[in-house]
């Protein structure tokens, strides 16, 4: 059936925000097709995953503005009560149909879907880190926190591609030091990484190994106190 119009929720705008620039178009389309025509696009990765989390909402708002449609006279006080109590029970006395407990329930999965998605983009480009295993709340937390803070999937990703690139990172340093994922999705660790701060023509790329030259005594763990040859020191 051929609508008009349909309710766009400002939760499906942040969703489908979180998605990379390139996806964005095709969840957009996929919702304005199923919304207005009932046509189901194929979709896949992410992008399926933020469709199949928007799509009962807009089925219930549909169902909805079909009913008000095909109603015909208004209900009266006492037929009110009876249509409202039926809905709950259908529900297991809770308000799961709303549009907004849906959409609400769909962001926090496009949530989860990103988290598996930065994740495999991690094991996908940066093949000479330690490979991630699993996905604990602390690193969906992070993650989470990164994409709150404006980062976008193209931004974990730029930041795996330049962490891949850099010899630094991968451990050619005084202490033989390696990042990992970890290290990398932490705010201040991002930011330095696609700013260019360890990539390999800000100190070429014949590194020192065994003492810390840059220091006079005592042992540290920030990799920003580490010192190839040529004088770089990561910052």
């Amino acid at each position: 059936m051929i609508r008009d119009g349909f309710l766009f929720y400002r939760s499906y705008y942040e969703a489908i925000q979180k998605l990379a620039k390139k996806d964005r178009l095709s969840a957009y389309e996929a919702i304005f097709e199923y919304a207005l025509n009932e046509n189901e696009l194929e979709l896949s990765g992410a992008q399926a995953a933020v469709f199949m989390l928007i799509k009962p909402t807009l089925d219930a708002s549909n169902k909805k503005a079909e009913s008000g449609r095909m109603g015909g006279k208004a209900r009266s006080k006492s037929e009110a009560p009876v249509k409202q109590t039926e809905s709950t029970a259908e529900a297991g006395g809770k308000d799961e149909g709303h549009p907004n407990k849906q959409a609400a329930a769909g962001e926090q999965g496009v949530q989860r879907g990103v988290c598996d998605e930065v994740a495999a983009l991690y094991n996908e480009i940066c093949v000479s880190f330690p490979r991630l295993k699993s996905l604990s709340e602390a690193r969906k937390k992070a993650i989470k926190a990164r994409l709150a803070n404006g980062y976008t999937v193209e931004s974990f990703k730029e930041l795996f591609r330049k962490a891949q690139a850099s010899s630094f990172l991968k451990g050619k340093n005084d202490r033989n030091w390696q990042a990992t994922f970890d290290w990398m999705i932490k705010d201040t660790n991002m930011a330095k990484v696609i700013d260019g701060n360890y990539d390999d023509d800000k100190g070429g790329n014949s590194y020192g190994a065994g003492t810390d030259r840059g220091r006079t005594g005592g042992f540290t763990t920030d990799p920003d106190q580490f010192k190839p040859s040529g004088g770089f020191k990561g910052q």
